[in-house]
């Protein structure tokens, strides 16, 4: 079981982490994280409505004409509830597995009657060394449709089915992942861009999407192979 109090304590640690962090890219400058090598798996996800994605699609597009970076765009901007046997392997390597999208059909399935509605509202944006993100505040909300989805995960053993599963830390949306080492001299523009970006509005999702990630090559897609409908706030 997921408990409220310790997910929002950790989602809290991790952005007091990115906070700390911006003194390191202001002196030395950015770094890939391992997240951009070649890789694929699935993904649980709520699925932000258009103009969220609009937002956040145009802020990554800005960052990658500023500096080396990959972009998020359409429908690979999403707030993550669940990753399963995600690998990193080779282009040539990666395919999707049926069997898997199966399952986590079953999955969702079994608990979507019990969704609420959820809104993340959002405090700004935070960078480090690797990554861009907004700042989304998951709510009880949130956390209770976590734990739905984990607790049907381990009912029907996707780890043992599908491979590792990863839980959530908290209610942003990654926007940008920066793909090679640039020096902080050259980072004034994106300091600027980040400054300046006005602040999402909360965002209302209204639905839980399954979705096969690829990594190939520093670019990111999702395809979505199942989508299940939140009840409206």
């Amino acid at each position: 079981m997921i408990e409220l109090e310790v997910f929002l304590r950790g989602q809290q640690q991790v952005y007091d982490q990115f906070r700390a962090a911006q003194d390191a890219i202001r002196t030395e400058g950015t770094t890939p994280p391992k997240t951009v090598e070649n890789r694929d798996g699935y993904l649980i996800i709520l699925k932000h409505p258009d103009e969220i994605v609009k937002r956040c699609t145009d802020l990554s597009r800005k960052i990658a004409a500023i500096v080396p970076a990959m972009t998020y765009e359409g429908i690979a901007v999403h707030t993550t509830l669940g990753i399963l046997g995600m690998q990193y392997r080779p282009p040539e390597q990666q395919a999707i597995n049926r069997k898997s999208v199966t399952l986590l059909e079953d999955v969702l399935h079994s608990v979507s009657k019990d969704f609420p509605a959820v809104i993340i509202p959002y405090e700004g944006w935070l960078y480090n060394r690797d990554t861009t993100i907004a700042q989304g505040i998951a709510s009880e909300a949130f956390v209770y449709i976590a734990d739905l989805v984990h607790e049907s995960l381990q009912r029907h053993n996707a780890a043992e089915k599908i491979g590792k599963v990863q839980l959530p830390w908290g209610g942003h949306i990654t926007v940008s992942r920066f793909l090679e080492h640039t020096p902080s001299e050259q980072l004034t523009d994106f300091f600027n861009v980040m400054k300046d970006e006005p602040t999402l509005p909360p965002s209302k999702p209204s639905y839980i999407d399954i979705a096969y990630v690829s990594v190939k090559n520093g670019s990111v897609q999702l395809e979505i192979e199942g989508r299940f409908a939140l009840q409206n706030p």
